[in-house]
């Protein structure tokens, strides 16, 4: 369909984690304010981007009014942006039990998608051709915070956090 300049556009949530994490959002967010049917509103309203390269194009070329997307996403495309609450953002592995009361079904296959926290994982494996390299590259982003948090990434005091059998070159 045509592109109308005051639609929302999210990630297609058949096709897409961004898409069915937005779907999910709406439904936290209805619950988190009292609004009842908001999340059926909202889809009935916004466009499902099937490409999720696409969903900022639409707003820096001015086909749509704003898109859900992650933090990361409108820093690296230099576009402003609102925050969502904690209540609804993903961003919060506190939150992970409120989190996980929304779930959303694909069409296609059938997969259904528990909410939970959004979280960025670095992982070595010893028997890469240079394990080295990557023992290096995981200590340079465990000691670089402030560099995730330009790149419009969240970092809290609780992370990053080991799991499993961590090698020596990376241990904190």
């Amino acid at each position: 369909r045509d592109a109308d300049p005051g639609e929302i556009a999210i990630g297609d949530p058949d096709l897409d984690p961004l898409g069915y994490r937005a779907v999910q959002a709406f439904e936290l967010a209805e619950h988190e304010h009292d609004l009842d049917g908001f999340r059926d509103a909202m889809l009935d309203r916004v466009y499902r981007e099937p490409d999720e390269p696409q969903l900022l194009a639409g707003v820096e070329a001015g086909s749509r009014a704003a898109a859900v997307v992650y933090r990361n996403m409108a820093v690296d495309h230099d576009v402003p942006f609102r925050t969502f609450p904690a209540a609804y953002s993903f961003a919060d592995p506190g939150l992970a039990d409120q989190y996980a009361t929304v779930t959303y079904t694909t069409d296609e296959e059938g997969y259904t998608a528990r909410g939970r926290p959004v979280l960025y994982n670095a992982t070595v494996i010893d028997r890469a051709d240079a394990p080295e390299a990557g023992h290096r590259l995981v200590r340079f982003l465990a000691d670089s915070p402030d560099l995730l948090r330009d790149a419009g990434l969240t970092v809290s005091n609780e992370l990053p956090r080991a799991n499993g059998s961590v090698p020596p070159p990376v241990e904190r």
